[in-house]
């Protein structure tokens, strides 16, 4: 049944409580750690299928396979609550870029009407001296933003030009080594030559 303890992708409240073995590591440390391969069900059914009549033989203990049904039922409970977490987490932080734009651009537009109405009274260009530069520094960014962005633009452009020609040069460059080593094609200017001489 969904809900805080069996969440699903979509909702916003959740209860960890039972995760009291979680761990915080560095991500380095996930290095060179296994994971789980192809066949894995496989692997866990035949392990478990052959519990009560093989695992003796085998060398398998009872503490490995108690173990075993633990760690299964683990990694099952946190695939429950991984899935809706990092939706939940993907939106929380998409809503904080939407949220932050709407700010700026009421930031941006008391700066603007600021500058406006500092014409006429200029103890507001004073008062509001913080917000003026802020927003001068804004569009100080956007306008570099947007020359770089043009540069990139161009330079790609540019190169997407040398590629065609150096394609159509050796392209070029291909059907004359084809027409010349082809002895079934006809060189039109010797052919026109060899008239001229006949004649």
């Amino acid at each position: 049944m969904a809900g805080p303890l069996n969440p699903l992708v979509g909702e916003r409240e959740f209860n960890g409580t039972e995760f009291d073995y979680l761990v915080d590591v560095e991500p380095s440390a996930l290095k060179g750690m296994k994971t789980a391969q192809s066949g894995l069900d496989r692997v866990l059914a035949e392990i478990i299928g052959n519990e009560v009549e093989w695992a003796e033989k085998a060398g398998v203990t009872a503490a490995d396979m108690t173990q075993l049904f633990l760690l299964n039922e683990r990694i099952a409970r946190i695939d429950e609550f991984l899935a809706p977490v990092l939706k939940f987490a993907e939106m929380l932080s998409e809503t904080r870029y939407v949220l932050e734009d709407q700010r700026q651009h009421i930031l941006l537009n008391i700066g603007a009407s600021v500058e406006r109405r500092g014409k006429e009274m200029p103890e507001l260009l004073a008062r509001y001296q913080k917000t003026r530069t802020y927003r001068s520094a804004i569009a100080k960014k956007a306008a570099r933003t947007r020359k770089k962005n043009a540069e990139e633009q161009a330079e790609v452009v540019a190169l997407a030009a040398e590629s065609d020609v150096r394609a159509l040069v050796e392209g070029a460059r291909a059907g004359a080594t084809v027409a010349t080593r082809d002895p079934g094609v006809v060189d039109e200017s010797s052919e026109a030559a060899a008239c001229a001489e006949v004649n």
